[in-house]
């Protein structure tokens, strides 16, 4: 393989992997930025706190492991007679977020604490209770833009041989 069909396909496996990862991000984006225009009911906090999650890369390998921690909610709210439990407080719940941010929407949060609750009129099991975009939507983004980025780089690489 020539130096220049490396680049070129290298560059084209950047531009892809990277086109693929900015559009579900952007569809996430999307997503919470329509959750500002969802409707609202209220709703009373069962359980708020959080959870330490331990993922292991091989199970005969336990010394690799990655900890994480993760907002651990529960609240109730019903939408035409029809009862939910909805457990998550933003639509970037899922972006990892230092131990004090989480702590102060557990703080925030307590249980017995009666909440609006947005929920997807599409989909009334989808809620949240702090809805739209917030910075932990933009940042992911720099990802996927960097290997953009890269591949465009590589393509040009390639044509210069």
């Amino acid at each position: 393989m020539s130096a220049q069909s490396a680049f070129t396909a290298i560059g084209l496996v950047f531009l892809a992997v990277g086109l693929v990862i900015l559009f579900f991000l952007l569809r996430q984006l999307r997503r919470a930025w329509q959750s500002r225009q969802w409707p609202r009911v209220r709703g009373t906090i069962q359980h708020s706190g959080t959870q330490r999650k331990v993922f292991y890369q091989s199970p005969s390998h336990p010394a690799d492991r990655v900890e994480s921690t993760t907002l651990d909610f529960r609240y109730d709210y019903t939408v035409h007679r029809q009862a939910y439990t909805g457990t998550r407080v933003t639509l970037s719940d899922s972006v990892i977020k230092t131990g004090r941010q989480l702590q102060r929407r557990v703080e925030q949060f307590p249980p017995g604490k009666t909440v609006d609750v947005y929920y997807n009129p599409e989909n009334p099991a989808e809620s949240v209770l702090i809805p739209g975009a917030s910075l932990y939507h933009f940042t992911p983004l720099i990802t996927p833009l960097l290997m953009i980025a890269v591949g465009i780089w590589l393509l040009g690489m390639g044509n210069a041989f």
